[in-house]
């Protein structure tokens, strides 16, 4: 809905008026172009919903981006850039490292996969540990798996 002061109207441009709210402008009345609306999306066949208006089950009332249309524009981009590092990257690199070194890292750390991160931070350190403790710890792997696998395979009955 456009609010009234919004709409052309016949008063003189220098006049000075209210809107809706009680606010006041001037040039409230000026015959400028009202923005149309949005063209409406084709109309969803009334079997697709439901009877509060919702999409049924197997129907998301459109056919969505194409396939690929993403997928073209990040392989451009990274094609632009990996040809950009081609021919600047190391020296760039190096200038960025010596004038501002946290920049740097923020940069290094960024490119470093999450899930490496945090792989990293969530296993143990196995160089402390003595043989023993090493064989203690791979029974326990192995009963924990074969306990898995039977709880797999209760769930199936």
């Amino acid at each position: 809905m456009v609010p009234e002061a919004a709409k052309p109207c016949d008063a003189p441009p220098t006049a000075v008026q209210g809107d809706q709210w009680g606010r006041s402008a001037v040039n409230v009345g000026t015959n400028l172009p009202v923005a149309s609306p949005a063209p409406a999306s084709p109309p969803v066949a009334a079997s697709e919903r439901n009877a509060k208006g919702q999409f049924v089950s197997g129907s998301n009332g459109g056919p969505g981006r194409k396939k690929g249309s993403r997928n073209r524009l990040t392989d451009q981009f990274l094609t632009v850039i990996a040809d950009d590092f081609a021919e600047h990257g190391a020296e760039a690199l190096a200038k960025l490292r010596e004038k501002d070194p946290a920049a740097y890292l923020q940069l290094v750390g960024g490119l470093v996969p999450r899930e490496l991160i945090t792989k990293h931070e969530t296993e143990p350190d196995y160089s402390d540990m003595t043989w023993e403790e090493i064989q203690e710890f791979l029974e326990r792997r192995r009963m924990n798996r074969e306990v898995e696998i039977a709880l797999e395979e209760m769930k199936k009955y």
